[in-house]
């Protein structure tokens, strides 16, 4: 009990000071598509995700990346890949989930980790596998940029 009411006056006076465990990260970004040489904002479910707690995600990422469409076993092992990928991402316990705005914009604060997913989709009849998604380190950052490009032609280097 003397411990406990010493902690408390050292805490009231400034000399104990709680942190908090976790820095927040807060991601901001922008979901566009440039087809057709037209920039517009595009709406989109965004998921934030831990990318150290899903290694099955980063590991079909990259196999879709680097798989190529005019390779016939490839391109028939593409199909349950990219099913499969949606299927982690919905499954998925997000750092954050939210929508991007009718100007395509999003915002949220995550709790600092290693480097996240920012993975950004939507159902559509015309593509069944509209998504887009950017791999960032986040340690040690307090905000971070996002553009997740479904046209690919917007965003600077491509």
């Amino acid at each position: 009990m003397r411990i406990k009411r010493y902690l408390v006056q050292l805490f009231a006076l400034g000399l104990v000071v709680c942190s908090p465990a976790e820095a927040a990260v807060v991601v901001k970004g922008v979901a566009i598509s440039c087809e057709m040489g037209a920039k517009s904002p595009v709406t989109v479910d965004v998921y934030i995700l831990d990318s150290a707690q899903l290694p099955r995600l980063v590991t079909l990422i990259k196999m879709i990346e680097n798989s190529d469409p005019r390779n016939d076993k490839q391109s028939i092992q593409l199909t349950p890949r990219l099913d499969e990928m949606i299927r982690i991402v919905k499954r998925a316990k997000p750092l954050a989930h939210t929508k991007s705005s009718r100007n395509g914009s999003f915002a949220s604060e995550i709790p600092s980790v290693g480097s996240v997913i920012v993975f950004g989709y939507a159902e559509t009849e015309d593509h069944p596998y509209f998504y887009e998604y950017k791999q960032v380190a986040i340690s040690g950052r307090s905000s971070i940029d996002v553009v997740l490009d479904f046209g690919h032609y917007c965003a600077p280097g491509r």
